[in-house]
C-alpha cells in the first residue's frame, strides 16, 4: 500500500513503462495505448496541479469523472472507459 505522493508518482512512471510493454507483447492496439497514456498524463497533471490533495483522492476523483463521461456519447465511450480502467488499475496496485 503506497499512499505517499512520491511513491505513487514512481508507480505511475512504472505504469507508463508497462503500457509500452503491453502494447508490444500483449497486442494492445496503438489507439488503446494512446488512451491509456493520455489518462496517465492527466492523472500526473492533476497531481502537479493539486499538491496538497491526497493521491488516492486524485485518482478516485479521476476514475469517477471518467466513468461519468463514459456514459454520454457512444463515440467517446471507449476512450473514457479506458481512462477509467487505467485509474482502477492504478488504485488496485497502490491500495
Amino acid at each position: 500500500m503506497c499512499h505517499d505522493r512520491e511513491e505513487v508518482l514512481d508507480f505511475l512512471g512504472m505504469y507508463n513503462s508497462y503500457i509500452d510493454y503491453a502494447e508490444i507483447f500483449y497486442g494492445y492496439n496503438e489507439g488503446e495505448a494512446i488512451y491509456m497514456k493520455c489518462a496517465l498524463e492527466e492523472i500526473v497533471r492533476r497531481f502537479n496541479k493539486n499538491p496538497d490533495t491526497p493521491p488516492l483522492r486524485i485518482i478516485e476523483d479521476f476514475r469517477r469523472e471518467m466513468d461519468f463521461y463514459s456514459h454520454f456519447n457512444p463515440d467517446t465511450r471507449h476512450m473514457f472507459s479506458t481512462a477509467r480502467n487505467v485509474a482502477e488499475g492504478i488504485l488496485d496496485n497502490i491500495m
